[in-house]
């Protein structure tokens, strides 16, 4: 790269703010969309004592054991992270040609947990947060670090439409008699998943010709939008120069794999925990969390309310799991994995790794 393309290929240092505008009405509407549920599923209790009774006769051991698997399905996607971002740490007294650092893992990890944190206050604020807070932290390339998340958000899509897909062969005509919704908008998010496939190789294969194209395309829009534009295809064909190493890329996958093991497995044990499990057995329970899982896909605060929505009729319209069983399992699973382990676990997690940093 030459002096031209390296000074089109600069960026601001911290990403870009959305409009205020849209930052509240996506609260709004993220919130709203979470209180609406929360108050229809009050309003369809029809016994509180049964609820408390399901609570108080769950497994308290087995629902301790799903905070280290949620601890380290996040401790994971740092690792995976990592693998995203490679080298692109350097410090301000670095020869131009020196190779670059990779973050640190505890880096890594402290500003995911303070995504999750923040996303109980803020809908989807947390991953505006960790990119904030990453850069801050190892000087990361703000550019670099949102390529990342695209490539993240396109692995993810795929494992959760491999559950999906799991699913309906598992209990296919019970999923599209009770939720045919689902059932029909599957081809969108493969569609999605597809292209986004699609884009990553053509940036990891052809990364130096996309560079190009976008950077002719977008200069002749405007300057700066040019230069913008070409700084971040230029980092995200940096960030997935995994994708051409069959070992990096291989890892890549595992890792994503077991990420959600992790999750599928703390689903598990919550069914468990209440009894649930030993009544429809382990491939409704495999259903179960997959159709809970895609409440992530929904806007709303911390996936409260969806979450408790999605869950619950996944067990009683699918499998006639009593009412009561299946909401106070599926609030217990969230509270754990949600309030415990992603606020105030990431909370901590942040504010202790925050205390340990290295100096840079």
């Amino acid at each position: 790269m030459n002096a031209d393309d390296a000074s089109q290929a600069t960026v601001p240092a911290s990403p870009a703010k959305p409009s205020r505008r849209k930052r509240i009405v996506s609260i709004v509407l993220s919130v709203g969309v979470s209180a609406a549920l929360v108050i229809w599923i009050v309003r369809s209790i029809d016994d509180p004592e049964a609820i408390l009774a399901a609570v108080r006769n769950a497994s308290l051991p087995l629902l301790i054991a799903i905070l280290p698997v949620s601890f380290f399905s996040h401790w994971l996607r740092a690792t995976r992270w990592r693998r995203f971002l490679g080298d692109c740490v350097r410090r301000p007294d670095d020869p131009v040609d020196a190779p670059g650092e990779h973050v640190a893992r505890r880096d890594a990890f402290a500003s995911i947990m303070l995504g999750y944190a923040v996303n109980l206050v803020i809908p989807r604020g947390g991953e505006v947060a960790r990119i904030v807070d990453m850069n801050r932290r190892s000087g990361a390339p703000a550019a670099r670090l949102i390529a990342t998340l695209f490539a993240e958000r396109i692995l993810d899509l795929i494992l959760l439409l491999a559950f999906l897909g799991i699913s309906l062969w598992l209990d296919g005509d019970r999923i599209r008699e009770a939720f045919p919704a689902i059932a029909k908008a599957t081809p969108v998010p493969i569609a999605i998943a597809i292209v986004g496939i699609l884009g990553v190789a053509a940036i990891a294969f052809a990364g130096d010709l996309v560079v190009g194209v976008t950077k002719r395309v977008t200069s002749a829009i405007h300057p700066t939008f040019g230069r913008i534009a070409t700084g971040l295809a230029t980092e995200a064909k940096n960030g997935f120069a995994f994708v051409r190493d069959p070992i990096q890329g291989t890892l890549a996958l595992a890792e994503t794999i077991l990420i959600w093991i992790c999750y599928w497995y703390g689903m598990i044990l919550g069914l468990q925990a209440f009894g649930i499990l030993d009544e429809i057995g382990l491939a409704a329970g495999t259903v179960v969390f997959a159709m809970t899982s895609t409440s992530v896909l929904v806007p709303s605060q911390g996936s409260i309310g969806v979450y408790h929505k999605f869950g619950e009729e996944s067990m009683t319209l699918l499998y006639d799991v009593a009412p009561a069983a299946a909401l106070a399992c599926v609030t217990v699973v969230h509270a754990l994995l949600f309030l415990v382990v992603g606020g105030l676990g990431g909370a901590a997690a942040w504010l202790t790794l925050s205390a340990r940093r290295r100096p840079s």
